[in-house]
């Protein structure tokens, strides 16, 4: 049984594969069971876009974020993969512990990447 399944989480797409036709038709392909997408936001970082659906849907009592990149997600319950690793068992086991509210914390990479990614993100501009 997944992730998913074990927490029975709601998945909300928030990566670029959101607008995109084929990127959608690859995420349904591949299984992953996204019930909604946040909004596309042009020039504002995916925490403002997270947000704004967070706004959206009150009811959201308690949500994690996966992201490898920190987009300014200061504010949110991160759990950030390592780009080249991908979600580990570590990963999985801190998102069930925090969606079941046996934990408060998060898993991200430390400031001084997560800087350097803000700066990233802030030049190459909104990719979604």
């Amino acid at each position: 049984m997944g992730l998913v399944q074990r927490t029975k989480a709601e998945v909300v797409l928030s990566s670029t594969w959101r607008y995109d036709p084929a990127g959608l038709f690859s995420a349904k392909y591949w299984g992953i069971p996204f019930i909604d997408t946040i909004p596309d936001m042009p020039n504002k970082p995916r925490a403002v876009e997270i947000k704004a659906w967070l706004k959206q849907h009150p009811y959201v009592e308690r949500f994690v974020v996966i992201d490898d990149e920190d987009d300014e997600l200061d504010e949110l319950p991160l759990f950030q993969p390592s780009s080249r690793s991908g979600i580990t068992q570590g990963i999985v086991r801190g998102v069930e512990n925090y969606l079941s509210g046996k934990t408060n914390e998060d898993m991200r990479c430390n400031k001084i990447e997560r800087l350097i990614q803000n700066i990233q993100a802030r030049l190459k501009g909104h990719e979604g």
